[in-house]
């Protein structure tokens, strides 16, 4: 599916540092050994590239010192790392701010991705997170309470999946669905499903402020979360790549959360088995050849664009530049036509919402 260049090397070695960060198992050093300054800038450009640099960074300290990158990567790296932890420890502030906020006003809901997700890692401030993203039945409830605070909604990034504001400058999104199913006929049916697994299926989770402290939120249930994730990421197989958070993101949650034996429909165990398969394989040392649909997933990982590696280290703080470089990436998805994008995703919709509608529950 993805004909650009292969960064394949970088980002096998960049798998290798992140196995190390997630189990706590050490490198082989003698990978490591003797890198060159130019390797180590293709590794740290791939890390950044799929949004795992500080937990790479977190697996290359477990290696000796003599075997760091070069004194310039690393300062960057550290700068980098920095600021995942800042970034984080601002939007856990505003979100406990919220999370007062509406519990003081007798609303129930559900915080999706981000936190719940980075709760899972061995160090839950150095995993990116963007948004807030919250589901509740109480959605309408929510944005009255905005609108009552004089809190402006984002007109470009409401639609018929959430509304979107922002709190203490962070940017959330409440949505009325957890799923995009707006080109479905079967909405209404899927949407009463929804209803009825989140109002009798109940999971609470800890999630770790930057400083060690914990807060009990609702998380989705399990029934939902792994059918729904693989589903997350056919889609940006099917519309951009594949990239190394995916596969951190779903290894951490299949070691933290408890699933009920489970049996899906077969499109939907398809897509689950690829993601364990991929993750057995590159965080657990599994030898078993992988499929063919797991080896196309692999492809999407190394073609996620890099920056070349003869460009300054400047470079990748030049927008513009990267802007160009980056557009030639997205090319040819960019010239579909709207019909034929609706066709992408109504194929992998569907997978995810003929699972919803024949669980029993």
């Amino acid at each position: 599916m993805f004909d650009g260049e292969s960064y394949k090397w970088e980002v096998e070695m960049c798998l290798k540092l992140l196995r190390a960060a997630l189990t706590g198992v050490a490198p082989d050093e003698e990978l490591f050994a003797s890198l060159t300054d130019e390797q180590w800038r293709k590794i740290y450009f791939a890390s950044v590239a799929h949004g795992v640099a500080t937990l790479v960074r977190d697996g290359w300290l477990m290696l000796d010192e003599e075997h760091f990158p070069p004194s310039q990567v690393r300062v960057t790296w550290a700068f980098d790392a920095q600021k995942t932890e800042r970034k984080y420890a601002e939007k856990w502030k505003a979100f406990m701010s919220l999370h007062s906020f509406l519990k003081s006003n007798g609303i129930d809901y559900i915080l999706l991705k981000g936190f719940t997700t980075a709760a899972f890692y061995p160090i839950p401030h150095h995993r990116d997170c963007g948004d807030i993203d919250i589901f509740s039945f109480q959605h309408d409830e929510i944005d009255e309470l905005m609108m009552q605070k004089g809190i402006a909604f984002e007109e470009s990034g409401c639609d018929e999946k959430h509304t979107l504001f922002f709190w203490e400058k962070v940017p959330v999104e409440n949505h009325i669905l957890i799923s995009y199913e707006k080109r479905l006929k079967s909405r209404e049916k899927v949407t009463d499903k929804y209803t009825n697994i989140l109002a009798t299926t109940k999971r609470k989770q800890y999630i770790c402020g930057p400083k060690g402290e914990q807060v009990e939120v609702g998380a989705v249930p399990a029934s939902i979360l792994f059918p729904y994730n693989a589903y997350h990421i056919v889609g940006h197989y099917t519309w951009q790549t594949v990239t190394m958070r995916h596969l951190t993101d779903w290894y951490v949650m299949r070691k933290h959360v408890s699933e009920e034996r489970a049996e899906y429909p077969e499109s939907v165990a398809l897509y689950v088995g690829v993601m364990d398969e991929l993750t057995k394989h590159y965080f657990e040392g599994s030898t078993k050849p992988l499929g063919t649909l797991a080896q196309k997933y692999v492809q999407s990982v190394y073609s996620v664009q890099c920056v070349p590696e003869k460009v300054d280290l400047k470079f990748y703080f030049n927008l513009p530049k990267r802007w160009r470089h980056f557009k030639q990436r997205y090319q040819k998805y960019s010239s579909l036509a709207p019909e034929d994008r609706a066709t992408v995703w109504d194929i992998v919709g569907d997978l995810w919402h003929r699972y919803v509608l024949q669980r029993k529950d």
